[in-house]
């Protein structure tokens, strides 16, 4: 599996995890992940739009990477701010 210059990485943590989306599949599109140390075969969809992903990581969705909670808290603290800040401008 390879990123093409078709796919978009939109974030990543600490250079081993990644979400990227495809630049054709229309304006919400589904998104893919990439971890190195889960070992898949493949790039697995996560969310079926950037608007769910976006809510489910605002919420802290627990399943969004399938990860332990712990982890997943630590991973977005810093962006959940960040967009709680951004929200509050609207």
């Amino acid at each position: 599996y390879k990123l093409t210059d078709n796919d978009f990485v939109f974030w990543m943590s600490q250079g081993f995890m990644f979400c990227f989306f495809r630049l054709d599949e229309g304006d919400d599109p589904p998104i893919y992940y990439y971890c190195e140390g889960k070992k898949l075969n493949d790039f697995y969809k996560i969310a079926d739009s950037f608007s769910s992903f976006l809510y489910r990581f605002y919420i802290a969705d627990s399943n969004l990477f399938n990860i332990n909670l712990w982890l997943y808290y630590a991973l977005i603290g810093g962006f959940k701010e960040w967009l709680i800040g951004k929200l509050k401008q609207i």
